[in-house]
C-alpha cells in the first residue's frame, strides 16, 4: 500500500507524509542477512561492505538467528557492522539463517513523517514484471540484477 495513503489514513492529514524508501519505522534502518554455519561451534560471518558505509557502528545493532533443520542452541557472541560471530555447541555444524538490523548513519533521530514535497504514487513494477519474463529464476530470489536505463 502506498505510504503516503497509510499515514493519510492514520492521521486524517493529507499535508504529511512518509518519505523513506524502505520499511516505514522509525528511526531510519538498515539491514544485512543471509545464512552461515558453524564449525566446531564457531561461525564468524562477514556483513559486507555497503552495510558498514551506511550502518552506525556504535548504537542499534541488533541480529536475530534461526536455525535451520533441528533445533540447536546458537547465540551471539558478538556483532559489529563488519562481523557477526554466532557461537552454539562444540563440534556443532548446525546451518542458520540471520538478520542483523541497525541504525543509518546520520539518520538515527530522523523522523519518518515530514512534510508533504511530493505526491507519493505506489509504483508500476512494470520494469521488475517485465525483467521475471526474461529471467524467471531470479522471481521471489530477492536478487539485485542492476538495469541501465536509456537516458
Amino acid at each position: 500500500m502506498n505510504r503516503k495513503l497509510i499515514l493519510d489514513r492514520l492521521r486524517g492529514d493529507a499535508t504529511e507524509s512518509d518519505e523513506l524508501p524502505g520499511r516505514a519505522a522509525r528511526p531510519a534502518g538498515t539491514y544485512a542477512r543471509g545464512n552461515g554455519r558453524l564449525v566446531n561451534g564457531v561461525a564468524r560471518v562477514p556483513l559486507g561492505e555497503t552495510f558498514q558505509w551506511v550502518t552506525n557502528p556504535d548504537i542499534g545493532l541488533t541480529a536475530h538467528l534461526t536455525p535451520r533443520g533441528a533445533a540447536t542452541l546458537l547465540f551471539v557472541e558478538s556483532l559489529s557492522t563488519t562481523e557477526l560471530v554466532v557461537r552454539g555447541l562444540e563440534e556443532s555444524d548446525a546451518t542458520f539463517d540471520y538478520v542483523v538490523f541497525g541504525l543509518r548513519i546520520g539518520f538515527e533521530g530522523a523522523s519518518v513523517v515530514t512534510d508533504k514535497t511530493i505526491e507519493s504514487m505506489i509504483p508500476s513494477m512494470k520494469v521488475e514484471r517485465e525483467l521475471f519474463e526474461r529471467e524467471p529464476e531470479l522471481a521471489g530470489t530477492g536478487t539485485i540484477k542492476v538495469l541501465v536505463m536509456p537516458q
